[in-house]
């Protein structure tokens, strides 16, 4: 995570008690992004039904801030938003990442180093 993705991080502990951070990377098969990133990012945003969740975007990168959301129900908006995008482009890959404050980690720290270690997956 770089520092403005940090800062995220740390304005989401501030704010709620428990929260998921979804980190999608976007690309296609050829790690040419052919589809708008705006265009993404507006599909993105179509899919998240509450006004309280938030997106941040890092070139191909996005991150999701779902409030008062278990991991559980981030899968269910990672899996809405992959449907969206498939739709609109299927050669659209998610490299999807997903943590949950405060059950993965109860500081900006412990969450960060987590992200950084887990391995992406689709």
């Amino acid at each position: 995570m770089i520092q403005n993705s940090k800062k995220l991080l740390v304005s989401a502990i501030q704010k709620f008690n428990q929260f998921t951070i979804v980190k999608l990377i976007v690309d296609t098969p050829d790690h040419k992004l052919t589809t708008n990133i705006t265009l993404v990012n507006h599909s993105i945003r179509a899919c998240l039904y509450r006004r309280v969740d938030e997106v941040f975007q890092e070139g191909r990168t996005v991150y999701i801030v779902l409030p008062d959301t278990k991991k559980a129900d981030g899968q269910v908006v990672v899996e809405r938003i992959r449907q969206e995008l498939k739709q609109r482009n299927s050669q659209v890959h998610l490299g999807v990442q997903m943590l949950s404050y405060p059950d993965d980690g109860r500081t900006e720290d412990e969450l960060t180093v987590k992200f950084e270690g887990e391995k992406e997956g689709a």
